[in-house]
Order: structure tokens, then C-alpha cells, then sequence
């Protein structure tokens, strides 16, 4: 079983998911994330496609999959670039292994928002390189032993106070 810390993107998630209504992508499924969006796209059956690598976790998600939620299998994330030219509201990027993360980012840079899990080592998810590529970032460190921590970026959304309550 996955710890509850784990779960630690999920305040930033649900912050952007508020502020935007387009298409959302999810890179990498998860127990935290899939069923999250799943349910905060249901009420307007907002499209959301979720792509997955790993057999086992696409084998446990694609029972979410109906009319406004695609989950696809992909083999290679190398191939799962044409999705990335779609327009998108929200970005999620937590797939595996990680180094693609920062490669799926430099293609995302259109996205209105794009969710980086994992920031904590910045190099090994090639993070560093794709930073300087967004006008506006904002980095979540969530409290209490909870990790890891999250980035915001977007080249069209000023993100300064993104968890400041209005």
C-alpha cells in the first residue's frame, strides 16, 4: 500500500483544477491522482486522458475509463508525444521513469497549467532544464513530513498567490 504522504500534489491539484475548465492530461496514473480527476471532471464531463506505462496500473485504472475519461496504455513514452500538441488546460506529469517528465514539459509548454510531482531532485527529472522555458512558476513544499514537493508552470497564468483563498 502507498503511504499518505504521497498524496502531497494534491492541494495544487485541486487549486488548478478550480481555476481552469479546459481538457486535462494526466501522465502517470495513480491512486491519488486518477481518481481525483476522474471525479472533478464528472460533474461536466470534462475530458481528461490519462496515459499510463505501467501495466499494472493501467490494468487497475482503466475501470475508470467511460465517454469523457480515455486511459491509454502506452509502451514508450517516446511515442506518446502526438498527444501532447492537443490544447490543454491541465498537465499532471508524474509518470515513470521519471526522466521523461522533463522532456513531456518542453512539448507542454502551450498548456495552461503544468503539474510537476516530484521536485525534489530536479536533475534526475530533467526539471531544471525545462524551468526557464515557463513564464510563471510556483513550487508547493507541503507541511508535516509530507513530501514530495510540487511545481506550477504556466506561461499564461501569473501563479504568485495560486493557494492564496479568495
Amino acid at each position: 500500500m502507498s503511504s499518505f504522504r504521497f498524496g502531497s500534489h494534491l492541494p495544487v491539484l485541486m487549486k488548478v483544477m478550480s481555476i481552469s475548465d479546459g481538457p486535462v492530461l494526466e501522465c502517470g496514473s495513480g491512486i491519488y491522482s486518477t481518481v481525483y480527476l476522474h471525479w472533478a471532471c464528472f460533474n461536466d464531463k470534462r475530458k481528461l486522458t490519462t496515459l499510463e506505462s505501467k501495466w499494472s496500473y493501467y490494468k487497475d485504472m482503466r475501470r475508470l475509463r467511460c465517454a469523457w475519461h480515455n486511459i491509454i496504455y502506452v509502451r514508450k513514452w517516446e511515442k506518446a508525444t502526438s498527444y501532447f500538441k492537443d490544447n490543454w488546460s491541465v498537465v499532471l506529469l508524474d509518470q515513470g521513469p521519471g526522466h521523461n517528465r522533463g522532456i513531456a514539459a518542453k512539448q507542454l509548454i502551450h498548456a495552461d497549467y503544468v503539474v510537476l510531482h516530484d521536485i525534489e531532485q530536479p536533475l534526475e527529472y530533467g526539471y531544471d532544464t525545462i524551468y526557464p522555458l515557463f513564464k510563471y512558476r510556483f513550487d508547493y513544499n507541503p507541511p508535516e513530513r509530507a513530501t514530495p514537493g510540487t511545481s506550477v508552470l504556466s506561461n499564461k497564468h501569473d501563479l504568485t498567490d495560486l493557494l492564496v483563498r479568495r
